[in-house]
């Protein structure tokens, strides 16, 4: 009698020891299954936005191809990684007036991410004061890509012999502003070197591409 009630404590003892070695694994299985449910789908491809120098008669289709969410914080207001603002990188690159073709206004971003001109405005700065162009909002330019608003199409003002066109921000301050004297911007009034030098004089029209 006592030999069995023996054998029944080392059998229970063997059931427990069995029980938590089982708990054991399970833990274990658990721990591993975790490790391996890293998650990969929440990672991001990053970089530039696909630039394009094809022009546009339409900012409408102008010539972004970057999604919305990330150009916004690549171009004004963005913070910089050491706090300061982001500089605009779109400038006024080559007009056309006075013309027998529609007047022409080339902007150009020189940077290398794109640009959300909605809220900015193009004006006829020697003329109408209610003449004014607003982007509407998402309106996106590349870095590297040329923007072209054509007159009758996208602006309903005539630009003038000796006239002048300012690219504003949305608070109305002057950002660009391309200024020609009577008769110079007939043909083509640009930036050489391209994007960067002072308005002057250009036998040809080059809009959409490099000032020549």
């Amino acid at each position: 009698m006592r030999g069995h009630r023996i054998l029944q404590v080392v059998g229970i003892s063997f059931m427990f020891l069995a029980g938590l070695a089982c708990g054991d694994d399970g833990e274990g299985s658990g721990g591993s299954g975790g490790s391996t449910s890293t998650t990969t789908g929440g990672s991001t491809t990053s970089g530039s936005p696909t630039s394009t120098t094809q022009s546009s008669t339409s900012p409408s289709s102008s010539s972004s191809t970057a999604s919305t969410g990330s150009s916004s914080s690549s171009s004004t207001g963005g913070d910089g990684g050491g706090g300061g603002t982001a500089a605009f990188t779109v400038v006024l690159n080559e007009v056309t007036s006075d013309s027998s073709a529609n007047d022409q206004i080339e902007l150009l971003n020189t940077g290398n991410t794109a640009v959300d001109l909605g809220g900015y405005s193009i004006i006829d700065a020697s003329g109408d004061p209610g003449n004014v162009y607003v982007f509407p909002d998402g309106t996106m330019i590349d870095g590297g890509a040329y923007l072209v608003l054509v007159g009758d199409t996208d602006h309903m003002f005539g630009l003038g012999g000796d006239d002048a066109v300012e690219l504003l921000d949305p608070a109305m301050a002057q950002v660009d502003i391309a200024d020609w004297p009577d008769g110079e911007a007939t043909v083509s009034y640009c930036r050489l070197p391209n994007g960067t030098g002072a308005f002057q004089v250009c036998t040809a029209q080059t809009f959409g591409a490099e000032n020549m």
